[in-house]
């Protein structure tokens, strides 16, 4: 499996130490020669590990530019591969042994917070990368991602299958498709997990896994004040492409969810779009 990084070189980038513990080969993507240059140089990366995405903007949507680039010119059609932010530091986990589809939190003979903040070790992660991709393989569709929530008391379920799958770090089963349905899109691992639930059923998160990193560090889209817009003008534009498969989070104009969550609706709504 190889990992794929996104990333203009800043000092916030660390993910590549996190994929080499992990034994995975890496691929980081930069904007330019200069950065490659940069990156090679400050942080003894091999110029083999380096690809350029020439043409790609910078904030807002650099990333999206080049997920697309990755997906549609580097990576393999149909082979399992790994998203990682470039400031994702760590990961924690439930033990695998303490794992099962439904927590029972009412055992006291366990410390369920202290379990679930347990440093992940890279036979932990790779039992959950495994048993991850061969659900989602099970269940015939191509992205799946682990948790975005820290509090243990939320991920008692460890599958959610249709939901937001953030690719802070998170696996997709590269099939070709576009990342980047528009010029100027944000969102793109939002908009991923819609398309990915509209074409396959499913996009699943394992929540019994966490990626942690410091958000908003320097180098980084920016703060949520500076994002709202771009945030408001993605979601409204979800909402308009997928009719009734979403609605505002919460009352949210800048955050999306899925409106369907039963096998059933999804199944029926996909039917009713020409998805199936």
């Amino acid at each position: 499996m190889i990992a794929y990084i996104p990333t203009r070189g800043t000092a916030r980038l660390r993910s590549h130490l996190l994929a080499d513990k992990l034994g995975l080969d890496f691929v980081l993507v930069c904007d330019t020669a200069n950065q490659k240059r940069h990156i090679h140089k400050d942080y003894k990366v091999p110029n083999s590990n380096i690809k350029i995405c020439a043409g790609a903007t910078g904030p807002p949507t650099g990333a999206a530019y080049k997920r697309d680039y990755i997906s549609r010119k580097l990576a393999a059609k149909g082979k399992w591969m790994l998203w990682l932010d470039d400031n994702l530091q760590y990961l924690t986990c439930l033990n695998p042994k303490l794992s099962s589809d439904k927590l029972d939190f009412e055992d006291k003979s366990v410390n369920w917070r202290e379990e679930f903040k347990n440093m992940a070790t890279k036979k932990q992660v790779w039992k959950y990368l495994n048993e991850t991709m061969d659900y989602a393989d099970e269940l015939g569709t191509i992205n799946a991602g682990f948790s975005g929530e820290e509090n243990y008391f939320f991920r008692a379920n460890k599958w959610a299958l249709w939901t937001y799958v953030r690719t802070q770090f998170s696996l997709y089963k590269n099939d070709k498709s576009l990342w980047l349905p528009k010029k100027f899109i944000m969102l793109e691992d939002m908009y991923k997990s819609i398309d990915v639930v509209a074409r396959y059923g499913h996009a699943i998160v394992n929540r019994h896994l966490k990626p942690m990193k410091t958000p908003f560090e320097e180098g980084g889209i920016g703060s949520l004040e500076y994002r709202l817009p771009y945030l408001r003008q993605n979601c409204k534009w979800f909402m308009q492409e997928y009719p009734g498969l979403l609605s505002y989070l919460k009352g949210r104009d800048y955050h999306v969810t899925f409106a369907k969550r039963s096998q059933k609706s999804i199944t029926a709504w996909r039917k009713e779009n020409g998805y199936v």
